[in-house]
């Protein structure tokens, strides 16, 4: 494509602007001779900045240089990683709801199948029983300092170790297992 197609163009620096046959742009020229396409607005460069106005090109290099790592990153983790990850992602959510039951209830232990419905009810995603009592394990184990499974009778309830731990903390915890189990 040599920009006298009259296709737009982006290649080997066209302006993107059709030609007609001639070869000059059917957009009229300002007083330098442009195209008439804006260049980047500090003037400083005169180079298009691609779309985001004022930002050094140097800056969109390493934005997408990161995106492509995350990109690749993504595409070589197995099921069984992205599964995990899909669950650390949903675990601050499942901490809050977690913690308006106990609040709901007034006790600092409850029955495991009645914080799993509840759980189940009111997750943002759908989430069935089953997927909840996975929740919980999930935050049984990852998080034993605020809340433990103990088991009465052959029944299992949960109980909050820290009723009053504030959920930011919780949140800071889960987002760095997050970040860890991303790489990135």
């Amino acid at each position: 494509v040599n920009g006298k197609s009259g296709v737009l163009s982006n290649v080997n620096g066209n302006s993107g602007v059709p030609s007609n046959v001639n070869g000059k742009s059917d957009v009229p020229s300002n007083v330098n001779g442009s195209s008439g396409v804006p260049s980047n607005i500090n003037g400083a460069s005169g180079v298009p900045s691609d779309g985001a106005s004022g930002l050094p090109r140097s800056l969109l290099e390493r934005i997408r240089a990161k995106e492509s790592a995350r990109a690749a990153v993504a595409m070589t983790r197995s099921p069984a990683d992205s599964r995990e990850l899909e669950r650390l992602e949903r675990l601050s959510e499942t901490c809050r709801i977690i913690r308006s039951v106990f609040r709901l209830v007034g006790r600092t232990s409850v029955h495991k199948h009645l914080v799993a419905s509840k759980l189940a009810d009111s997750h943002r995603s759908r989430v069935g029983v089953s997927g909840a009592v996975e929740l919980i394990g999930a935050v049984t184990t990852l998080l034993p300092d605020w809340l433990v499974e103990f088991a009465v009778r052959g029944e299992a309830f949960l109980r909050l170790v820290k009723p009053d731990m504030d959920l930011n903390d919780i949140d800071c915890k889960v987002n760095l297992m997050i970040i860890a189990k991303r790489g990135y």
